[in-house]
């Protein structure tokens, strides 16, 4: 037992009997006591038990669960201060207590493993032997590259098992894709039968037609006969009577002749029986043709029904053919060796939450890390911006990033501006942008060094592309002929850009005017060009200034900047709009980017732009909550649009105008006082709300709306032009919603998206007067 134990008593001979077991003769280990008071080892007492009772299981059994753990503290105690000695390393006066700590941790014969054993080193041994052993392991010394081994070893088990998924994924795909294609193939069978029938019904509904007008012409000449037949009938009598004034000798002659009639008669009624059986005949015909015209409807209604399911099928397989694209480039990714990537990176990368806006600038990122940054930004987290100006990337970076961009469906801000990526770089953010066209909508290149040749690349995107709103090329080395090449793109076959930057590209000259000029002309969609700091003559620019101020009248919304200077800090546009909801952007889904405040903004280049909105808000919440922020803010630009919220209380409540007015004394006094005297402040008034679903829907008659919405708009024109401001008449403009209904947004109130962009217009209109 001792053996057993690890460790031997010091002194046994001296240890109270009363401590010892009668079983064993030594110190109890685990006391227990049984029924008869007695105390042994909970081990000496089972196994006797176990020789004497053998036969006897349950009795055993019993005896064994009535056994009482010892719980006398000072018994056990004295037990644990037992002094004993280690039979591994001889170690003495060691408490009985302490033993197992001492054999786990400290006893120097203990049995370990080698610290490399993680890496499947199979070395075991004294503890004290160890520290030779480590000298000389060879897998401790090869610790950092089979550490390497073995992650890499794990990263290719994970890249085997996600490619394994994705293989399936892919199986399954094409599987759905096939059976998509049979039922499309069998819509399309179908749909050729239906056409057939449609035809041939078609044809018979043409003879039927016919045979109807036929019926109806010989129907009309029938109904004309029976009154001829009657005026004959009236004669033959007038005639009766004359016969009956006639000699004898004629009256023969004369019955003769009148029987005839009648023969002639009783053979015209017959006629007109039949004429009549026929008629009707010819009406149960028309019945039956009615009914096949409904059923001519009824295909065609089915045959719209196939189309608009055939374009679902194709439309499916489209998004399918996208996915099976996005995970043949995960195959592509995960199949090749992990590259090695800076930990900075990734740091900086998990620092972001998923689905936000990534910011790496002038981080001196390479090339090597943007493949790393696709997976974990792009990929992984899904961001919606990628911000990585003012880096070292090069082409090689940029077509790696690019191919991180197929199948993209969260990224709609690419920023890569002060970088070095060159045409090829641009090459390949081309190809990728003209394949998956359904996200991106921004895409900064300045300083990239940039030459005609990649806007030649660029263009032949913007042929295809139907997302990018936003494509920056300032700062490069574009000359006449890539603006020529971007100009034709946009012109002929772009639809969607609406913002181009080309400033400070120094070889673009007046050469290209022209081509600038049919831009603007042509293309509906743009709304600002940015040609600053580029090489033009002053004389020769002349004639293309004057034809844009032309052009700034038919449409204010398009903007030109060639001016060959840069604002200083102390020139800053800073814009203020106050207002209620309309101002916020309700009726959008992104009022930050939608709403016509921020619209407004980039129109006039506002440096800085702060929107003091609040929905609900009155004239009188704006004067408490929003005045005291635009006095202390000193802007360049104020915006005004607070009446219909106000207005809306009048319908109700006719003494609010004396109200209003008052209040807008006091709004336009303090900010005429306390701003600027150069300080724009511009004011809208209330729109023709004629139009507008919502007070058509409570039934306010439109003569009453007129008079009221007039009594308003003449107290905004009179207190506006009191301090000198500037009066947005919204109330003019306005009046385009009766042939523009895509202008208010799903709730019947607020303006849409379409709306707020005509809103920036006319308030861009008036600012553009001065």
């Amino acid at each position: 037992m001792t053996s057993e134990l690890n460790f031997e008593y010091v002194n046994e001979d001296s240890i109270d009997r009363l401590l010892k077991c009668r079983i064993c003769s030594k110190p109890f280990i685990d006391p227990v006591i049984t029924r008869d008071d007695d105390r042994f080892c909970r081990k000496c007492i089972i196994q006797k038990a176990s020789i004497n009772d053998s036969k006897h299981f349950d009795q055993q059994s019993s005896f064994i669960e009535n056994l009482v753990p010892i719980e006398e503290k000072i018994l056990l105690d004295m037990l644990d201060v037992l002094l004993v000695k280690c039979t591994k390393c001889q170690q003495i006066n060691n408490r009985r207590i302490h033993l197992e700590e001492h054999i786990s941790n400290k006893c120097p014969k203990r049995i370990v493993l080698c610290k490399a054993s993680d890496l499947k080193c199979p070395w075991s041994g004294p503890y004290e032997e160890r520290y030779n052993h480590m000298k000389q392991c060879t897998f401790q010394l090869l610790r950092p590259i089979l550490t390497e081994a073995l992650q890499c070893q794990k990263q290719l088990e994970q890249y085997r098992r996600s490619y394994n998924e994705q293989q399936h994924e892919i199986e399954q795909l094409k599987k759905q894709i096939q059976i998509y294609e049979n039922r499309t193939e069998k819509l399309q069978k179908g749909y050729t039968i239906l056409l057939e029938l449609l035809s041939q019904q078609t044809r018979r509904c043409t003879t039927f037609e016919k045979d109807i007008q036929q019926i109806r012409e010989q129907s009309n000449q029938e109904n004309i006969q029976p009154i001829e037949l009657k005026k004959e009938i009236e004669q033959l009598k007038e005639q009766y009577h004359q016969i009956i004034n006639i000699p004898s000798n004629e009256f023969q002659t004369e019955l003769h002749r009148l029987n005839q009639l009648e023969q002639t008669i009783n053979d015209l009624s017959t006629k007109c029986q039949q004429l009549d059986e026929q008629y009707q005949y010819q009406n149960q015909q028309i019945i039956q043709l009615n009914k096949c015209q409904l059923e001519i409807n009824q295909l065609q209604k089915e045959d719209q029904s196939q189309k608009e399911e055939i374009k679902d099928v194709q439309r499916k397989f489209s998004q399918y053919e996208t996915q099976i694209l996005l995970l043949a480039r995960k195959k592509c990714l995960t199949s090749t060796t992990a590259t090695l990537h800076d930990a900075r990176v990734e740091e900086l990368i998990e620092s972001f939450p998923s689905d936000s806006e990534i910011t790496l600038n002038g981080q001196q990122l390479n090339d090597r890390d943007m493949e790393f940054i696709c997976k974990k930004g792009i990929i992984d987290k899904r961001c919606c911006k990628l911000q990585l100006e003012y880096n070292s990337i090069s082409a090689k970076g940029a077509t790696n990033l690019a191919d991180g961009l197929y199948g993209n469906t969260t990224l709609m801000e690419l920023q890569l501006s002060n970088n070095r990526i060159s045409d090829i770089g641009a090459h390949a953010l081309a190809q990728v942008l003209s394949i998956n066209n359904y996200t991106l909508d921004l895409l900064e290149l300045h300083s990239n060094n940039i030459t005609d040749e990649g806007a030649e690349y660029l263009a032949q995107m913007l042929k295809i592309n139907k997302t990018i709103t936003l494509l920056g090329l300032g700062s490069n080395r574009i000359g006449d002929r890539g603006v020529r090449l971007l100009t034709s793109a946009i012109t002929c076959y772009n639809e969607t850009l609406q913002w181009l930057h080309l400033s400070s590209n120094k070889l673009i000259t007046d050469g290209c005017v022209n081509e600038l000029i049919e831009m603007l002309k042509n293309n509906h969609s743009l709304y600002a060009v940015w040609l600053n700091d580029c090489r033009s003559t002053r004389d020769s620019t002349l004639p293309f200034i004057f034809y844009l101020l032309v052009l700034f009248f038919q449409n204010p919304m398009k903007c030109v900047q060639l001016s060959n200077t840069t604002n200083s800090t102390s020139n800053i546009l800073k814009y203020i709009a106050l207002g209620a909801s309309d101002t916020v952007g309700v009726g959008t889904s992104q009022p930050s980017k939608d709403g016509w405040v921020p619209k407004f903004a980039s129109l006039i280049n506002a440096q800085e732009t702060l929107n003091l909105g609040r929905s609900g808000s009155t004239l009188s919440d704006a004067i408490r909550e929003q005045l005291p922020k635009v006095l202390d803010q000193k802007p360049n630009v104020i915006t005004i649009w607070l009446v219909v919220n106000d207005f809306n209380q009048q319908i109700f409540n006719p003494s609010i105008l004396l109200n209003y007015k008052s209040n807008l004394n006091q709004m336009l006094s303090q900010l005429r006082t306390k701003s600027d005297k150069n300080t724009r402040i511009l004011v809208g008034n209330i729109p023709d709300l004629s139009q507008i679903n919502i007070y058509k829907a409570f039934g306010i008659p439109q003569q009453y709306l007129s008079i009221l919405v007039k009594q308003w708009n003449d107290v905004i024109d009179e207190i506006v032009k009191k301090y000198q401001c500037e009066l947005v008449d919204l109330f003019a403009y306005w009046k385009e919603l009766a042939v523009h209904p895509e202008y208010i947004s799903f709730d019947g109130f607020h303006p849409s998206a379409n709306g707020y962009t005509r809103l920036a217009e006319v308030f861009y209109q008036q600012y553009s007067k001065k």
